[in-house]
């Protein structure tokens, strides 16, 4: 964010300093140059902060969409593998208590993962 910040003020303060200094020579056709600077200052601004999408062609519109696909899938992926890994982890007993607790129907996603799962994604045994 704060590399952002910084281009944009560097970007605006460079705009405004060649209109400081072109105004002399060019009088009131400084009106017309700035407009003409602002055309790519306004689309460096909206490509820096998150407007990219309005100049994307539709294959990259596409190639985008993919991407967050991929990655969607890979969270998905990472989450079924920490899963699998909590299961093997448990031992016969627990493994008796969740399929008693599956079989009645009764489940509390954060009761299950409080007492499974600790802060730092652990198994946590507390027997």
């Amino acid at each position: 964010m704060g590399g952002k910040v910084f281009a944009s003020v560097l970007a605006w303060l460079t705009y405004l300093a060649m209109l400081w200094f072109t105004l002399p020579t060019l009088g009131t056709w400084i009106i017309l140059f700035a407009f003409v600077l602002m055309l790519p200052l306004a689309i460096f601004m909206a490509m820096l902060w998150g407007g990219s999408s309005l100049f994307l062609s539709t294959e990259n519109k596409g190639a985008q969409q993919q991407e967050q696909n991929n990655a969607k899938q890979d969270s998905e992926k990472r989450k079924r593998e920490r899963l699998e890994n909590v299961l093997r982890d448990l031992s016969n007993e627990d493994l008796i208590r969740l399929k008693q607790r599956l079989s009645d129907g009764i489940i509390n996603d954060e009761v299950i993962y409080q007492r499974m799962v600790g802060d730092d994604g652990e198994l946590v045994d507390y027997n």
